[in-house]
């Protein structure tokens, strides 16, 4: 459909999002869309809240759990806005529907001990610092994996330690790293010194930027090598960081700040994570917790 090619060209130009995001959103509408053919519903600017709410009661029969509703009715939401704005329908059919309830899962995270075997691979050759400068750098800042393949060497001042990174709605903003990132950053411009200003940091073999996809494959290459038997991906790092910086002592307002949330509720879910590891520490440690012995 031209309204939808428009939408995603929108997404993808206006607003900025991610690869990842783009093709993620498509696979949300044309699941919609397949809907809409068994309904036999054929014009987009037709649709109403009553076909909405039979598309989410559908997903909810089918066993989707209400995270994976909530993503969809998400992207819907944001293509009858698009929609709406360009004025193609005049009333909105996602506006009046409420998300379903969330389910409170903690996100998975690396303990620190975890983290330091990742950054203790043996190095071999210049794409190995490549490949631990990724993971200290996701780390070490906390930003999504989109904000870290498109940084530019311009975009870093070793100076004040900053890296200026482009977010969610085309939203610049400034994270920190310290003397580890500093070290590994220094060693790998040993290496690739060509790099201009306007270059991007995270380049492939052939000098080409990293893709989401080829950092995800480094992270679980990095983890086979030093022996750490998970499963690692991108956002596990961001989930680790915002942990961490909890756990050692870090206000939940400067973490959302850093972590680049518009709301203070998304960042609030790593309460929970850190809660949970206080429980651990207070029923392992408390002497009137510990077992008596008999």
């Amino acid at each position: 459909m031209k309204y939808i090619d428009d939408y995603l060209e929108y997404i993808k130009n206006i607003k900025n999002y991610s690869n990842y995001t783009i093709i993620n959103y498509k696979k949300d509408i044309d699941q919609f869309l397949i809907f809409l053919k068994k309904e036999n519903i054929n014009d987009l600017t037709k649709i109403t809240y009553d076909d909405i709410r039979n598309y989410l009661a559908y997903l909810n029969k089918i066993n989707y759990k209400n995270k994976s509703i909530s993503r969809m009715l998400s992207t819907l939401r944001s293509l009858f806005n698009y929609l709406e704005s360009e004025k193609i329908i005049n009333i909105n059919p996602t506006k009046l529907i409420s998300n379903p309830k969330k389910e409170i899962r903690l996100p998975n995270f690396l303990s620190i001990n975890e983290i330091e075997k990742l950054l203790s691979m043996k190095i071999e050759n210049k794409y190995d610092i490549r490949d631990l400068l990724i993971i200290e750098l996701l780390y070490s800042t906390g930003i999504r994996v989109g904000e870290a393949i498109n940084i530019k060497m311009s975009d870093i001042n070793t100076y004040d330690k900053t890296i200026k990174v482009l977010g969610k709605g085309s939203k610049y903003r400034y994270v920190l790293y310290g003397t580890r990132f500093d070290k590994l950053y220094n060693e790998y411009m040993n290496y690739f010194k060509d790099n201009s200003k306007d270059n991007y940091l995270l380049v492939s073999v052939n000098n080409k930027k990293l893709s989401e996809s080829m950092i995800r494959k480094i992270l679980n290459k990095v983890a086979l090598k030093t022996n750490l038997n998970r499963h690692i991906y991108p956002h596990m790092l961001r989930h680790t960081y915002a942990t961490h910086m909890l756990n050692n002592g870090a206000e939940l307002l400067s973490v959302k700040e850093l972590l680049g949330h518009k709301n203070i509720e998304t960042t609030g879910i790593y309460t929970h994570v850190s809660n949970e590891y206080l429980r651990k520490v207070y029923l392992e440690c408390h002497p009137r917790n510990k077992k008596i012995n008999k």
